[in-house]
């Protein structure tokens, strides 16, 4: 595990969350290395059981382990790109836009040396998306934004805030907090930039994201 992760955790707090989580139901027979995340001090690391498979999700803090959960594997993990991706003329960048004391955090897809034609921000649908839109095997949003930015329109896709700071929503909470803030925040943030003030920018939603 991660050095400054695994010395906040102990055998006894990892033994019930093994034994007690319906994914596992004991110690998982295999530990992967631990895949980047798109939220600093944030791992995913994936864990087998026999023909069991599932995600341990660990969230560092200054002062030692913040957060444990065990998710269901992402089945989109592997999914290939669609042939309608030029990978070769794409840039991507990963960013951390600071909101409310805090950050969105997403990835900004454009073509990489061509003049860019538009801007679009993806909106998410209902519940906590990641900032592919991940639905079983598919990536909606990762196959979209580079999709557009193969067409010189480029793409922001982002950790919905619902996922990236659940503290923020456990108790009662609206669309403006859930969606109208951090898009605000977001096209505040890319019209402060010369390269996207003169470009169209468009919102993009998906689903309740669309309404």
């Amino acid at each position: 595990l991660i050095p400054k992760v695994q010395q906040s955790l102990d055998s006894s707090s990892l033994k019930l969350a093994w034994t007690f989580n319906p994914l596992l139901g004991g110690a998982p027979d295999s530990m992967g290395n631990p895949l980047p995340s798109i939220v600093p001090d944030r791992w995913i690391v994936p864990l087998v059981k026999g023909s069991k498979s599932c995600d341990l999700w660990l969230l560092n803090h200054p002062n030692g382990l913040a957060g444990l959960w065990i998710k269901p594997s992402d089945q989109s993990r592997n999914s290939p790109l669609p042939n309608y991706v030029n990978k070769a003329g794409l840039a991507q960048d990963t960013l951390h836009i600071e909101y409310k004391e805090r950050a969105i955090h997403g990835i900004l897809s454009k073509p990489g040396n061509a003049p860019t034609r538009a801007l679009v921000i993806l909106v998410h649908g209902s519940g906590p998306g990641d900032e592919n839109q991940s639905l079983g095997p598919n990536q909606m949003f990762r196959d979209l934004a580079l999709g557009l930015s193969s067409r010189k329109i480029a793409c922001f896709r982002y950790e919905k805030v619902t996922r990236s700071h659940p503290d923020w929503f456990s108790g009662d909470f609206t669309s403006q907090d859930e969606y109208i803030e951090p898009l605000h925040a977001l096209v505040a943030y890319f019209s402060q930039y010369p390269e996207y003030k003169t470009i169209p920018l468009f919102l993009a939603g998906h689903s309740h994201g669309g309404a």
